[in-house]
């Protein structure tokens, strides 16, 4: 479908908040008025691109992640970096977060985008605490609930992430590199898994 420049751009920010996103985060980002988001998210609906979200007062979801992922390249690096950092700190203010060791009792998909969303930024080299962290619990939280595979993605961002803020810490890297292996074993990856242990063995 063809869409006016005002409606693709909009999308283009809701890409970087995720296949689903909520009005409020994207009228933040986009510093437009949710009465304006609504006219211009007019044509988006009509065309089936995007649907309000039935589970969800107030948010829509991309009908297919091909569109969504057709979308999200159309920002530059630096500006993906930057609204990832922004939307991770919204949705910090959101649930009133003070830092990133205190979570709480978040539901399972909003450490999830806390964890994405601060992955992302790091990838522009704003790698700190709060990125380790996320990603941290996000993979304890989804070894508790059996998510074996979505544990290992964490656990192995994790671990990216904290190699070039802590190189010399043995003990958190050690513990990482068990965490994941027992993910990766559990997921059913045993070649992986046993990689991994040994690894943490050397370390």
């Amino acid at each position: 479908h063809t869409l006016a420049a005002p409606c693709r751009s909009l999308l283009t920010l809701a890409s970087v908040i995720g296949r689903d996103f909520d009005l409020e985060t994207l009228a933040q980002v986009s510093n437009t008025s949710r009465e304006n988001l609504l006219y211009t998210l007019e044509s988006a609906v009509g065309t089936h691109i995007i649907t309000p979200n039935p589970q969800t007062v107030g948010s829509y979801c991309f009908t297919h992640a091909l569109i969504h992922d057709m979308l999200y390249p159309d920002l530059p690096t630096a500006e993906r970096v930057r609204l990832h950092r922004r939307v991770g700190e919204l949705l910090q203010e959101r649930y009133r977060l003070p830092d990133a060791s205190i979570t709480g009792r978040l539901p399972a998909h909003i450490l999830a985008a806390l964890a994405h969303h601060f992955y992302e930024a790091a990838r522009g080299g704003d790698v700190n605490e709060q990125a380790i962290s996320y990603a941290v619990q996000a993979g304890q939280h989804a070894t508790a609930m059996l998510a074996y595979e979505e544990a290992t993605a964490h656990y192995t961002r994790a671990l990216a992430l904290m190699a070039p803020l802590h190189p010399t810490d043995a003990q958190q890297q050690s513990r990482l590199l068990i965490a994941l292996g027992h993910a990766q074993a559990q997921a059913g990856e045993i070649p992986q898994a046993r990689e991994t242990l040994l690894r943490a063995a050397e370390v």
